[in-house]
């Protein structure tokens, strides 16, 4: 009996020791995936930069028909117009928006200077730009003849409440937009690290006419494809218009004969009764 106690406590403390060892050498936790956008950012060296943390939602930004697709090229043509933001915010809580060049100078010399500002929008509630604090109004992204590509990020950042912009020394870029330092606006102005991004490229080669003779094919490619659509819309008219004679031709023949067959039936009455 007396063995069996030892060989029992024996395999006990055996157990102990074995369950210590594995508590001193737990496994390492699985590192969280990136999202897509964040790699994007990461794989681009768009993050590294800016001095950012990547965003991990995608922010839709769309100029009239084309938007930013985490790097597609989009020609400067297109992006005259200040484009529509769309993400899921939360409520009552205001946001600020910027659009970047970070790499404006290709340069290694004015690497200081290299990012520019193209939008900085502050105080934005429901992503309604157009009642927003405007630090540094919508500039069209224009990439200068023969520096290569240039890419544009799109930035959506939370803000801790709304900014105080009638002091003097309220933010200001709209001069100052060479050289914009984004860390430093988030340090400012107590801002989130960017909850949401999205960004494009351009480039205007050193032959602009080639450039030119490229967008215009396909502009006219697209007015081509614009004048079949109507074409074809024309031609359901036409058919349409056709369909509608035709039956409305039928209706009145079938009413002429209804008329007429009801004639010579009262004409055949008529002469029953005379005779």
């Amino acid at each position: 009996m007396k063995l069996i106690l030892v060989y029992v406590v024996v395999a006990a403390l055996a157990l102990l020791v074995q369950g210590a060892r594995i508590n001193k050498n737990p496994k390492p936790k699985p590192k969280s995936k990136k999202s897509k956008v964040a790699a994007a950012f990461d794989e681009t060296g768009i993050s590294e930069q800016l001095g950012i943390t990547p965003p991990n939602d995608l922010l839709t930004v769309t100029f009239g028909k084309i938007g930013q697709n985490l790097g597609n090229d989009i020609y400067a043509g297109k992006t005259i117009v200040i484009p529509t933001v769309e993400y899921p915010v939360k409520h009552k809580v205001y946001y600020t928006w910027v659009l970047i060049d970070p790499k404006f100078f290709s340069s290694e010399n004015e690497e200081s200077e290299r990012t520019y500002a193209f939008a900085v929008y502050m105080n934005i509630l429901k992503l309604n730009l157009d009642k927003a604090y405007a630090a540094a109004k919508y500039l069209p992204p224009r990439p200068r003849p023969g520096t290569g590509r240039h890419t544009y990020v799109a930035l959506l950042l939370e803000q801790e409440d709304k900014i105080d912009t009638s002091c003097a020394d309220a933010p200001n870029f709209e001069y100052h937009r060479l050289g914009f330092n984004l860390p430093a606006l988030i340090a400012n102005y107590s801002l989130s690290e960017p909850v949401a991004g999205n960004f494009h490229t351009a480039e205007f080669p050193d032959n602009l006419e080639e450039a030119c003779k490229t967008v215009c094919d396909e502009d006219e490619q697209e007015e081509e494809g614009c004048e079949e659509e109507e074409e074809e819309e024309e031609e359901e008219e036409t058919g349409c218009e056709e369909e509608d004679e035709e039956e409305e031709e039928e209706e009145e023949k079938g009413c002429e004969e209804e008329e007429n067959t009801e004639e010579e039936e009262e004409e055949e009455e008529v002469e029953g009764c005379e005779e």
